[in-house]
C-alpha cells in the first residue's frame, strides 16, 4: 500500500477508532478484550483497505470489519497468517494504540456505571449475541437497519426481526427485575 493510502487508512481509521472501541468494549464486556478485539480488526481492515468498495461510507465499513472479526473470535478462528503481519504495519499499529489509548482514557467507567446500573449491562450481556449485536449498532451508534443488514451480513428484514426480539427481550427482564423490587405490580395482560 502507497503512502497515500496509508494515511487516508490512518485519517478514516482513526476518525471511528473511538466508537469502535465503545462497541467492541459492550461486545465483549471487558476493556483488554475490546483493545484486542479493535486491534485485530484494524489490521483486517488494513489489509483489506485497497479493496473496498468505495461506494460503502468508510464508518459502515469499518463496523463490518468490527463485527466480522467479532464472529471470527466467537468460532475460534485463528488467522496464523497474521502473525508474521504485524512487522509490516508497526507504525500504524502504534499510531492506533496511541488513539486507542485516548479512547479508553474518555470513556469513564464511573459515568457509565451511573447511566447504566449493573442490571441492565447483565440483561443486556444475557441476550443473544446476534440480538445483542443488532440492539448495539442500532441504539448505541445509530445505525439504520439497511446499514446494519450490510455490516453483518444478514437480510434487512432479518436485522428488523432481531432488533424487535432484543428490545422484548430486555424488556421483559428489566420488567421481571423491577416487578422482584416492586416498583411493578404483575400484569394481566403480559409484556
Amino acid at each position: 500500500m502507497n503512502t497515500d493510502r496509508q494515511e487516508e487508512f490512518r485519517a478514516t481509521a482513526f476518525a471511528h477508532t473511538s466508537a469502535l472501541f465503545n462497541l467492541a468494549f459492550r461486545l465483549c464486556g471487558q476493556s483488554p478484550d475490546a483493545e484486542e478485539l479493535v486491534r485485530e480488526a484494524l489490521l483486517h481492515a488494513y489489509h483489506s483497505y485497497p479493496h473496498v468498495d468505495p461506494r460503502m461510507p468508510p464508518r459502515n465499513w469499518l463496523f463490518a470489519v468490527l463485527h466480522d472479526t467479532w464472529q471470527g473470535k466467537l468460532h475460534n478462528r485463528k488467522d496464523d497468517q497474521m502473525e508474521g503481519e504485524f512487522e509490516e504495519i508497526e507504525s500504524i499499529s502504534e499510531a492506533a494504540h496511541t488513539e486507542m489509548e485516548a479512547a479508553i482514557s474518555t470513556f469513564d467507567m464511573e459515568r457509565l456505571a451511573q447511566v447504566i446500573d449493573d442490571r441492565l449491562r447483565a440483561s443486556l450481556q444475557r441476550l443473544p449475541e446476534c440480538f445483542r449485536e443488532v440492539l448495539l449498532l442500532s441504539t448505541l451508534e445509530g445505525f439504520s437497519y439497511g446499514e446494519i443488514a450490510e455490516i453483518t451480513g444478514a437480510p434487512a428484514g432479518t436485522v428488523m426481526s432481531r432488533l424487535y426480539r432484543a428490545r422484548r427481550l430486555l424488556k421483559q427482564d428489566l420488567w421481571q427485575h423491577a416487578k422482584a423490587l416492586g416498583f411493578v405490580k404483575d400484569r394481566k395482560h403480559g409484556l
